[in-house]
């Protein structure tokens, strides 16, 4: 996997495959794309890839890990839809933007969503997120690799957290002295957005160390700083007093049952 010099992204990726190994997101297997079918894209869509998106590819390009999302999969076959999307609401919209000759839309969801990386002849653009009718994208990651890393982490997460949400604020019958749905919701969602506003920072900070030291932080390594750093706040408390479990508490992937889809 060794062409382009991408040492550093080679070894992110690997990670990320070692990370979902024997998991739900894992055990369907992956396929990476060969060079030439990148470089064939590259002509195509008139623009240079940057090399942490090609590394991506090389991996999981052709089969990625096994989204149950699959209209954002993340494969180069994503992103070559996602350019006649991208085509179409330009057009209609009228998209302006002052980046938007700089621009590559890379992934494509249900509901004309589209996600882009900023290119500024950067090997780890940031990726913003592009809803329809929008005015113009929004920041989403600050890298892309830093995007796939909490993607990924986030599937596993993601179930976990719909069944604590399920269970205390559409199931109980009070809680916190709480009885209204209304009212749980507002406190468990309150909670929810102090811990994203810890992990956004806890994530932009292991970011800029990473650009020092020239590697890319992994995900069980990212996970065991995120529970030492949470451990100390003062929302893990206020977590711990409404019965909550912490967010993200975990360093090895949870063993998910598969979907049944």
């Amino acid at each position: 996997m060794g062409f382009w010099n991408t040492n550093k992204y080679d070894l992110f990726m690997t990670q990320l495959l070692l990370f979902i190994r024997n998991t739900a997101l894992g055990n369907g297997g992956v396929q990476g794309c060969i060079p030439n079918t990148i470089k064939q894209m590259e002509i195509e869509i008139g623009k240079p890839l940057p090399l942490a998106l090609k590394t991506w590819y090389l991996y999981f390009g052709n089969k990625p890990p096994a989204w149950y999302d699959y209209d954002a999969d993340y494969s180069i076959e994503d992103l070559y839809r996602t350019q006649k999307i991208a085509q179409y609401l330009f057009a209609y919209e009228g998209f302006q933007w002052e980046r938007k000759q700089n621009i590559l839309a890379f992934s494509s969801r249900i509901g004309e969503q589209l996600m882009f990386l900023d290119l500024n002849s950067e090997e780890d653009p940031p990726v913003y997120h592009y809803w329809e009718q929008e005015a113009y994208p929004t920041l989403y990651s600050i890298a892309f690799s830093v995007h796939m890393r909490e993607e990924i982490i986030g599937w596993f997460e993601g179930r976990i957290f719909s069944a604590e949400y399920t269970k205390t604020v559409l199931l109980s019958k009070t809680w916190q002295g709480l009885e209204t749905t209304q009212e749980k919701r507002k406190l468990f969602d309150t909670l929810y957005d102090e811990a994203r506003l810890i992990r956004k920072q806890l994530t932009e900070t292991i970011h800029q160390k990473d650009q020092k030291r020239g590697l890319i932080t992994s995900p069980m390594s990212f996970q065991k700083r995120w529970v030492k750093e949470f451990s100390k706040s003062e929302t893990w408390r206020k977590f711990q007093e409404a019965g909550l479990r912490m967010p993200y508490g975990w360093i090895c992937p949870p063993r998910l049952k598969k979907s049944h889809k």
